[in-house]
């Protein structure tokens, strides 16, 4: 940009001095005609005198114009390097800032917020069930649980759970001092998913208040490696959960009731809480890669569930189901052992 400028005031001059030069040349050709001055030193000729001083008006604004335009982009060109710098500089104040701040609520599992306060340890446990205001933590999650004093007061049947962070014994039963604690080392995918559900209670019930200090937030209250781990475990509990409960779409559930070590399996046209236009037999469904199995009504005629055709015979021919032992194959109704 400032090379155009110069060059731009290189042809003005150039331009000038011509239009001088041409003047010049036509002035040399007239007759000289006196020029009426109130002072002697001005004797000059009114065809010298005119031409002279139209040609320093015009010189005049043909500089400034030049002067004018390179001042102009000088001034633009330093803006765009300093906006470039300063540009440059929060690109990578951004980067640093990105990389350092912790998962979005977007990329979290429950939600958090700046305001959040952090309780330790000490702060929580005063806040237990003898307190004027009783709160527990549950994923490393603190609520103020005051209002159901009945289930977490000193009499309550909760109690236990009160000033503290037991989220093991929400799914594993064990309420003994051992088994009320934040561990989740060992748990099964199902019981990861029966925290969630736990987490979603106390958001739903009651007032989320802050974190908890301690195996799942660290100081400053990012998320630990346990807490990842443990929301990463709940995320595909959900997963599986979701196709489970496509499968109980294509093969509903049985009807079951037992009594005195014996069983009894049944299919109806609603079993499993499916309503369908067909009832099925009972069958073992293995899942894939699994040795446990669940009872399932299968289509005994016509096209396979999953809509293929299998020779008018359903879904019998499927490797994933198993007859029970003892059982008549066409029998709606099967007695099985516990």
């Amino acid at each position: 940009q400032l090379y155009t400028a110069t060059q731009l005031v290189v042809c003005t001059m150039s331009y000038d001095q011509n239009v001088k030069h041409r003047r010049s040349m036509k002035e040399g050709s007239r007759e000289e005609v006196p020029f009426t001055s109130t002072s002697p030193s001005d004797e000059m000729t009114q065809q010298q005198a005119k031409p002279q001083y139209a040609g320093l008006f015009a010189s005049g604004w043909y500089w400034l114009f030049a002067v004018a335009t390179v001042a102009g982009l000088a001034v633009l060109l330093v803006n765009k390097q300093q906006a470039d710098i300063e540009g440059h500089d929060t690109d990578l104040y951004s980067e640093v800032e990105e990389a350092s701040k912790p998962p979005s609520n977007q990329e979290r599992l429950f939600a958090v917020y700046p305001s959040d306060r952090l309780f330790t340890q000490d702060e929580l446990s005063k806040l237990g069930s003898s307190a004027k205001r009783i709160h527990l933590a549950i994923l490393g999650r603190v609520y103020d649980v005051t209002k159901g004093h009945k289930y977490y007061g000193p009499k309550g049947g909760y109690s236990f759970f009160a000033g503290r962070d037991a989220t093991r014994s929400f799914v594993s039963g064990d309420f003994s001092d051992s088994g009320l604690t934040d561990d989740l080392e060992g748990l099964s995918t199902r019981e990861f998913l029966g925290i969630a559900d736990w987490v979603g209670t106390y958001e739903k019930d009651y007032t989320y208040v802050g974190r908890l200090i301690g195996r799942f937030h660290d100081q400053t209250g990012a998320p630990t490696d346990a807490l990842l781990d443990a929301e990463k475990k709940i995320r595909l509990a959900r997963e599986l959960q979701a196709e489970e409960e496509d499968r109980n779409k294509l093969y509903p559930p049985c009807n079951s009731r037992w009594a005195a070590g014996k069983g009894e399996v049944w299919c109806s046209d609603k079993s499993g809480g499916i309503q369908r236009n067909w009832v099925g037999v009972p069958r073992k469904l293995f899942v894939p890669g699994g040795s446990a199995y669940r009872c399932a009504c299968v289509k005994d005629s016509g096209s396979a569930s999953d809509g293929s055709d299998t020779n008018g015979r359903g879904d019998l021919d499927n490797p994933q189901f198993k007859e029970y032992d003892n059982c008549n194959p066409k029998s709606t109704t099967c007695t099985v052992d516990d």
